[in-house]
């Protein structure tokens, strides 16, 4: 089971996860998390053959339930500032493949804590990636615990502050010279 979360699908990348779904020969299924209308994807789902592999789920405020749900999290972002369902996914010690186009795949590091998706608009590429977490279940599992023992001290609130704290405090000895 993979996820994918957030509005806007288009942009998420929904499109390229059908196709690379469509390719794989595996009985993966997909939960898509969002406001977004599932209707338009109704006619992509019938001509993949995926209409018994996709189920969309609207928004909820209790997200949590679909990371426990899931395997992975798949995010092949076309273009996202941030993607803060990655971090929530690597903090839950979900496997995760995120595309170079979300500013939250600065915090995977490729085949450690996550896998990067280098061209999002490469279903073939996605499809790769996914395989290689389904094929291989101790693996996914190994790499979603790094995620998580990765990204709980990495993105808190205190390590944020210090960091912005010695950015600012760079800058201005910078300006003082």
């Amino acid at each position: 089971m993979v996820l994918l979360i957030g509005n806007d699908w288009k942009i998420k990348g929904l499109d390229q996860l059908l196709r690379a779904l469509a390719i794989i020969e595996m009985p993966i299924q997909l939960l898509v998390v969002g406001k977004d209308d599932p209707g338009l994807y109704r006619p992509a789902l019938r001509q993949l053959r995926l209409d018994n592999r996709v189920r969309f789920l609207g928004s909820s405020d209790d997200v949590l339930s679909f990371y426990a749900a899931a395997d992975a999290y798949v995010a092949p972002s076309l273009g996202d500032a941030f993607g803060l369902p990655i971090l929530e996914a690597m903090a839950c010690g979900l496997p995760v493949i995120a595309s170079v186009q979300a500013g939250a795949s600065e915090n995977i590091i490729d085949g450690t804590t996550g896998y990067l998706l280098r061209d999002p608009l490469n279903h073939i590429e996605l499809a790769e990636l996914i395989r290689r977490l389904a094929g291989d279940r101790l693996a996914a599992q190994r790499l979603g615990a790094a995620a998580a023992q990765y990204v709980q001290p990495s993105v808190s609130w205190n390590h944020n502050a210090s960091a912005t704290r010695e950015f600012l405090e760079n800058a201005l000895a910078s300006r003082q010279c």
